[in-house]
């Protein structure tokens, strides 16, 4: 179309990444990484899946429990300590791409960078399906709390297999 000083104007208006750190959580830095890289190609847009069935990527301020257990895998057959292992992350608790969350104060790193960039961040937080991560975290704080505030789960219904 034109040309921006030496780069040439994008044809499409919406040039987009996607990021699925609820699968696979890789953490900050290789996030400022790809946003460099993203704005060295003029990409304008970065979708980050914070949660899905395989894991709660983001913290939220008086629920935890979704990153204390959801934003974490390990063989815990009871539920209590974090979500069973997918996607070949392995039983080890804390390794791998199988666990771990973006902070508060981290998440906000990530969008000043964007917003130095001209990049938009479009957060994905999955709702009501492909919540499992969610749904397991907040069974562990209805147990321990008595609180039902948080429920997703309607208790008189059979979980389907």
């Amino acid at each position: 179309k034109g040309n921006f000083g030496d780069k040439p104007e994008p044809s499409m208006e919406t040039r987009a990444v996607f990021l699925d750190h609820s699968r696979n959580f890789h953490g900050l830095e290789p996030v400022k990484k790809l946003l460099k890289h993203m704005s060295r190609l003029n990409l304008n847009q970065l979708h980050m899946r914070m949660s899905d069935d395989e894991g709660w990527r983001i913290e939220v301020t008086g629920i935890e429990e979704l990153t204390r257990i959801g934003g974490r895998r390990c063989h815990d057959r009871v539920g209590d300590q974090c979500i069973m292992p997918q996607l070949g992350s392995g039983p080890m608790v804390n390794s791998g791409a199988g666990s771990g969350f973006f902070s508060r104060a981290q998440y906000k790193q990530i969008l000043k960078m964007a917003t130095e960039y001209g990049i938009r961040i479009v957060p994905e937080i999955v709702a009501p399906g492909h919540n499992a991560a969610a749904i397991q975290a907040m069974k562990w704080y209805e147990k321990n709390t008595g609180d039902v505030s948080y429920r997703l789960i309607d208790p008189d219904q059979e979980p389907e297999n």
